[in-house]
């Protein structure tokens, strides 16, 4: 098991599924996105005041429905793209073909804009970023695989 695994506790996927659900996941959320300039431009201020954040949505009652609505969306989307970047994280690929549709995936992802990855936990309870775990899985995927020789 590696370190990711204990971190997490979500059993791993496929690695052609996991990327499939990553990419439906960051589409959703990018749709979503988009929306957020639209009701911008055509709500007032003080009708768009509501938000989430970490500890969860901050419903002001008073905003427009249309907003509410898009920010708990936002929300919903932001956990469903959040689990799928973990859920990459749990992946084990077990050929070099399946950790290079991976890297492959992740490199072109941020080219096209992707700049921010989920925070983890370690074993030890403490946060790591998405990236320092990425690394560790391509590091065991090698070892695993036999790529890698000390």
């Amino acid at each position: 098991m590696k370190q990711t695994d204990r971190v997490l506790g979500t059993p791993p996927t496929n690695t052609p599924a996991a990327i499939e659900a990553h990419k439906a996941a960051w589409a959703a959320y990018g749709v979503e996105v988009n929306m957020t300039d639209k009701l911008e431009r055509a709500l007032p201020k003080d009708q768009r005041q509501s938000s989430f954040t970490p500890e969860g949505p901050w419903i002001v009652e008073t905003d427009d429905p249309r907003w509410i609505a898009h920010e708990r969306a936002m929300e919903e989307l932001n956990s469903a793209y959040d689990d799928a970047s973990i859920a990459l994280l749990n992946l084990e690929p077990a050929t070099t073909a399946d950790l290079l549709a991976l890297v492959s995936y992740i490199v072109d992802l941020e080219a096209r804009g992707a700049e921010s990855w989920p925070d983890v936990e370690d074993e030890l309870m403490r946060r790591a970023t998405w990236n320092k775990c990425f690394h560790r899985l391509i590091a065991d995927a090698l070892d695993r695989i036999g790529g890698a020789s000390a």
